[in-house]
C-alpha cells in the first residue's frame, strides 16, 4: 500500500475567475511484508477531475530506485470559492497500474487546506490459475503427467515461479518450475508425478506459485496421489530335475505362473535349451490368477551326461520381472564311477600318524556300481575296501595312513579302485606321504624401502626404512600373537662400511601368514656418519619357538643422498644407549624395547606397534 499527502494553498487572481495553486508532496511508503514491490515501480501519475467535466490539472513522472516521495506543483481554476474535486494518485510498474487512490476532497479558495490521501490501493491484474487441483492415479511402477496453466491480464507481463510446498516430496517434478507469462497468453506447466518408488496407497502435496510484485502466493493448487498395486510375478517351482536312463522316457512337469498382485500381468517363457519345450509360452493372468506351463524335456539324441538349461519368465510391468527357473538333465547309461580327489598329501612327523583323509568314490552313471579299493604300501589302511552304489550316490572311504614307525622321507603309494562293467574302470588315486622331523625355519626374498630421510621422529636421527623378508617352517613353530611375532625371535647384524663399525639386536615385526609360513615387515632407522659411511651390511636370521634358527639372508644398504645425520649421545639417565667413542661410526636404531645395547645401538624409548626401525 502506499499513501500520498497533498497540502493546498490559495493564490487569488486579479482575473474575473479565482485559482488555486496547490503544490503536493507525494510519498509512496510499503509495509515491511510487501516492501519487495517497491523496486518494481517506475512510474506516478497524478489527476484532478471536476466530476461532469473530466480532468482539470494532471502530472506525472518517473519513480527512480530508492526513490519515496515526489514534489509536484499543480494549478487548477476553481468555478465557486469551494468545490468538491477528485483526486486520483496512480503507481505503475512496466506501465500496468499497481497502486491507485482516488477520493473527493473539497478545496476552497479563502484559506489553506491540508488534503490527506489515504491508503493506496493493490489494483494489479490477478493472475488466475487452472485447474485449481490435480489428482493422479497410477499403478506401482508407473508415471504421469498433467499440466496447469498461468493466465496474466496485465500489460507488464508476470515473472513467476513455481515449487512443490512439501520439501519430502520427491515423486513431483514441475517443468518448467519458472519463466515468465506475457500479458493475456496463457503459460503451461507440466507436472509429472512419478510413482517408481512408492508403495501402493495415497499420497498428497502442494504446489504453491507465486508471481513477482505479487505480496502472497498467487495460487496454492492441491495434488492427490493415488497408487495402486501393480502386477507381480509369482513362478512355482524355480527349478527343475529331469533324470533319465539311455533308452528310457521322461514325464513332463508342472510350472505355475501366478499374478500376486493387481492389473494384468502379461506374461512370456522362453528357454534356452534346444532338448525343453514349453506350452503355453504366453499369456494374460488377472489379480490372483495362475496359469499352469508343461515343462516336456527329451533326451534323445543326447550323450549320457548332466545338461543345464535356464527358462526365463518375464512379467509386463511386474517389479520382481524377469524371473528364472533353472533345469538340469542327468542321462545315464552304464554304471560310471567318479572320485573326489586324484591326489592325497600326507606330512607326519616322525613317530606320529597323520590325520586320516578321504576319498569319495560316486556312481555317476546308471545302474549299480559294484567296487573295491587296494592300496600297492602295508602303511595305509582303507575303509571300508568295497561297496555297492545306485546312481547318484557316493561312498566315503577313509585313507589313513600308518607312518609312525617310518624313518624321515617321502614315500609314494597308490591306491586302485576298481568297478566291473563300468566304462571308466579302474581308476588310481596317487598318496604322497613326507615324514619330517625336527627342522629350522627358512627365510627368504629380503627387500628393503626407504620411507623418510633423516625422520626426526626416529631417535637417532636416522633414514628411516622398511625391510620385509619371507618365511617358511614346516613345523610350524614361528610363534605369532596377533599379527606380530611374538617376543624378539629377529636377530640382525650390521656391518657399516668401510671402517667396519658392527653391532646386533633381535627385533620383532608384522606378520601375514601363518606359524608355519608368512610376510614379516618392520621398520628401522639408520644414522650413517658423513663422509665416512658409505652403506651398511644388514644380515638377518629367524629363531623359532623350537630354538632352531634359520639361514641368514642379508643385504647392504646404500647411505642415501642427504643421509647426514650424525648418531646422536644421549646421557644414561633417559635409558638410551649410548655411541661407540669412535665418532665415524654409524647407529641402527630398533624401535622395539631391546636389552642393553652395544656401542653404536640408540634406543629412542618410543616403539612403533609391530615394526622394528634401523
Amino acid at each position: 500500500a502506499a499513501c500520498l499527502l497533498a497540502t493546498g494553498c490559495v493564490e487569488h487572481s486579479t482575473g474575473p475567475r479565482q485559482t488555486l495553486t496547490a503544490r503536493l508532496a507525494l510519498g509512496t511508503h510499503f509495509p515491511q511484508a510487501t516492501s519487495s514491490q517497491a523496486v518494481h515501480l517506475d512510474s506516478w501519475r497524478l489527476q484532478v477531475t471536476r466530476p461532469g467535466e473530466g480532468v482539470i490539472g494532471e502530472e506525472s513522472g518517473s519513480v527512480t530506485p530508492g526513490q519515496s516521495a515526489v514534489d509536484v506543483e499543480i494549478t487548477v481554476e476553481l468555478d465557486a470559492m469551494c468545490e468538491s474535486l477528485e483526486i486520483q494518485i496512480e503507481l505503475s510498474a512496466l506501465g500496468e497500474v499497481w497502486f491507485r487512490s482516488q477520493e473527493s476532497h473539497l478545496i476552497c479558495s479563502q484559506r489553506q487546506s491540508e488534503i490527506q490521501v489515504q491508503e493506496m490501493q493493490w489494483v494489479r491484474p490477478t493472475p488466475t490459475i487452472s485447474p485449481g487441483n490435480l489428482g493422479f492415479t497410477l499403478q506401482e511402477g508407473q508415471a504421469g503427467t498433467e499440466a496447469f496453466t498461468i493466465q496474466y491480464g496485465g500489460s507488464d507481463g508476470l515473472t513467476w515461479t513455481a515449487w512443490v510446498e512439501e520439501p519430502s516430496v520427491e515423486w513431483v517434478t514441475l517443468q518448467p518450475a519458472s519463466g515468465s507469462a506475457p500479458g493475456g497468453q496463457p503459460t503451461e506447466v507440466q507436472v509429472l508425478v512419478d510413482a517408481a518408488s512408492l508403495a501402493p496407497g495415497d499420497y498428497s502435496a502442494h504446489i504453491a506459485v507465486a508471481g513477482e510484485g505479487f505480496p502472497e502466493l498467487i495460487a496454492r493448487i492441491p495434488l492427490t496421489l493415488s497408487v495402486t498395486p501393480g502386477p507381480r510375478l509369482g513362478v512355482s517351482p524355480t527349478s527343475l530335475s529331469f533324470s533319465v536312463l539311455e533308452g528310457s522316457t521322461l514325464d513332463p512337469q508342472i510350472v505355475a505362473i501366478t499374478n500376486q498382485g493387481g492389473g494384468t500381468l502379461n506374461w512370456t517363457a522362453f528357454d534356452n535349451a534346444g532338448w525343453l519345450a514349453l506350452a503355453p509360452s504366453s499369456g494374460s493372468l488377472g489379480p490372483g490368477s495362475t496359469q499352469a506351463v508343461t515343462v516336456t524335456a527329451s533326451a534323445d539324441g543326447l550323450a549320457p551326461g548332466t545338461y543345464d538349461a535356464v527358462i526365463t519368465v518375464s512379467g509386463e510391468g511386474a517389479g520382481d520381472s524377469p524371473q528364472a527357473i533353472t533345469v538340469t538333465l542327468e542321462k545315464t547309461a552304464s554304471p560310471r564311477m567318479g572320485l573326489s580327489a586324484g591326489i592325497l598329501s600326507f606330512t607326519a612327523e616322525v613317530g606320529a600318524d597323520p590325520a586320516p583323509q578321504v576319498v569319495t568314490i560316486t556312481n555317476v552313471g546308471g545302474g549299480s556300481l559294484d567296487w573295491s579299493a587296494t592300496a600297492d604300501m602295508s602303511w595305509i589302511t582303507l575303509s571300508p575296501e568295497n561297496g555297492a552304489l545306485a546312481a547318484g550316490l557316493g561312498q566315503p572311504v577313509t585313507v589313513s595312513v600308518n607312518s609312525a614307525s617310518l624313518d624321515p622321507g617321502d614315500y609314494l603309494s597308490t591306491l586302485t579302485f576298481n568297478a566291473p562293467g563300468a566304462e571308466n574302470s579302474p581308476q588310481t588315486v596317487a598318496v604322497n606321504l613326507s615324514v619330517v622331523g625336527d627342522v629350522a625355519p627358512t627365510i627368504s626374498g629380503l627387500s628393503w624401502d626407504q620411507l623418510v630421510l633423516n625422520d626426526p621422529t626416529c631417535g637417532n636421527d636416522g633414514t628411516r626404512f622398511e625391510l620385509s623378508f619371507d618365511f617358511s617352517d614346516l613345523d610350524g613353530d614361528v610363534l605369532i600373537e596377533g599379527d606380530s611375532l611374538a617376543g624378539n625371535p629377529i636377530n640382525v647384524d650390521w656391518w657399516f662400511r668401510p671402517d667396519g663399525f658392527s653391532g646386533s639386536a633381535p627385533l620383532t615385526g608384522a606378520v601375514d601368514g601363518t606359524e608355519f609360513s608368512g610376510t614379516v615387515t618392520f621398520q628401522m632407522c639408520i644414522a650413517y656418519q658423513v663422509p665416512e659411511n658409505t652403506s651398511v651390511d644388514l644380515t638377518f636370521t629367524l629363531e623359532d619357538d623350537a630354538g632352531h634358527v634359520s639361514n641368514s639372508r642379508s643385504t647392504n644398504i646404500p647411505r642415501p643422498d642427504g643421509g647426514n645425520v650424525a648418531p646422536p649421545t644421549v646421557p644414561p639417565e633417559t635409558g638410551m644407549g649410548s655411541l661407540a667413542p669412535d665418532r665415524k661410526a654409524g647407529s641402527v636404531l630398533p624401535s622395539t624395547p631391546l636389552p642393553p645395547a652395544p656401542p653404536g645401538l640408540v634406543r629412542d624409548g618410543r616403539p612403533a606397534r609391530r615394526s622394528g626401525d634401523m
